[in-house]
């Protein structure tokens, strides 16, 4: 049973520093037994324990605690007595109410009552961008087909945000509270300062591009980079590549004002981006148009106006039903 248990996904949970995913996968665990929540409320105790005696916590110490209480639960029965089958329904919402980052989720053992951080998670459709501030005054300018997840409170000791997609950050200086952002594979950390990053799960690489200040850029391989203004770090998921390479920040900013700017872009490449700008489908027929180079700017435009330039400037054809859109062509202009 001890194998079982996601013991650095429960601990990594409770420190703030799992991601959209991680958190989903400790819901379904959480869902699947009864016992689960018992065990849940072992970490819970120990975290509490640690973290106010030494005000941070030590997850391979966590984990080291846990060991003599993990082999009691391999006795416990399948059946669940009544009182358990209560706390059981207290966890299922519980974990609905982490999902969802609305309000704060409780944990009950033993009529005592644990308190968990809550989270804000705010989700982007595909065609639809959105401007907000972060709790510590910071501004934020989401993407199409993004996702935020924060607290409702920073913590003493830092600023930690998750991001799926593409958000451009106007960070306010807390020199006390470094502000991180963790994307998939790559962690960007900093003071106070601007910067605009790049992690759509389509996509094998995560770009980080500085508009102003300093930025510290570390992947999960290990690898490192200090950007300053115009600077960019991109991250190859793939090959665990870190590259440092100047940014042309007018073109990675772009989508702020509303502009669909493409700067040799392959025609692979235009149709995911007008996916999520008009929120629709693109398909090709055939690959061989999908290697096409385009290059323009397109400010407030509807589809119709940019797929007929796309098909003046690289020569393919399209067809348009709805929201599906279909490329073809027999080679680029």
């Amino acid at each position: 049973m001890q194998n079982q248990i996601p013991e650095e996904l429960i601990l990594k949970h409770l420190s703030n520093e799992a991601s959209l995913s991680e958190v989903e996968k400790l819901h379904n665990w959480l869902a699947e037994n009864p016992q689960h929540m018992n065990i849940f409320q072992e970490y819970v105790e120990i975290y509490n324990k640690e973290y106010n005696d030494q005000k941070s916590f030590d997850l391979k110490r966590g984990l080291d605690l846990l060991n003599d209480k993990i082999e009691a639960h391999e006795q416990l029965q399948l059946h669940t007595p009544v009182r358990a089958k209560n706390r059981w329904w207290y966890a299922v919402a519980a974990s609905f109410a982490i999902l969802s980052g609305a309000f704060i989720g409780f944990y009950l053992n033993n009529n005592e009552q644990t308190q968990l951080p809550a989270y804000v998670v705010k989700q982007n459709p595909n065609g639809q961008k959105s401007t907000f501030r972060l709790p510590d005054g910071s501004l934020i300018k989401l993407n199409a087909g993004s996702t935020l997840r924060f607290p409702e409170v920073f913590s003493v000791k830092e600023r930690r945000v998750t991001l799926t997609g593409e958000a451009f950050f106007d960070i306010i200086p807390d020199k006390s509270r470094p502000f991180t952002v963790v994307t998939d594979g790559l962690t960007t950390t900093v003071l106070g300062t601007s910067f605009n990053i790049k992690s759509f799960d389509e996509t094998n690489e995560v770009a980080v591009s500085v508009a102003t200040g300093k930025v510290l850029v570390k992947s999960s391989a290990g690898s490192s980079a200090v950007l300053v203004p115009e600077e960019e770090a991109v991250y190859n998921r793939e090959t665990r590549d870190l590259l440092k390479r100047e940014a042309s920040m007018a073109s990675i900013l772009a989508w702020k004002e509303n502009i669909l700017w493409f700067e040799n872009s392959r025609l692979a490449e235009v149709a995911k981006r007008l996916e999520k700008w008009y929120n629709i489908d693109v398909a090709f027929e055939g690959t061989q148009i999908q290697g096409c180079r385009l290059t323009g700017k397109f400010m407030d435009e509807n589809l119709v106006n940019v797929l007929n330039a796309i098909k003046i400037g690289t020569g393919i054809n399209y067809e348009k039903n709805g929201k599906q859109v279909i490329l073809s062509g027999n080679g680029c202009k």
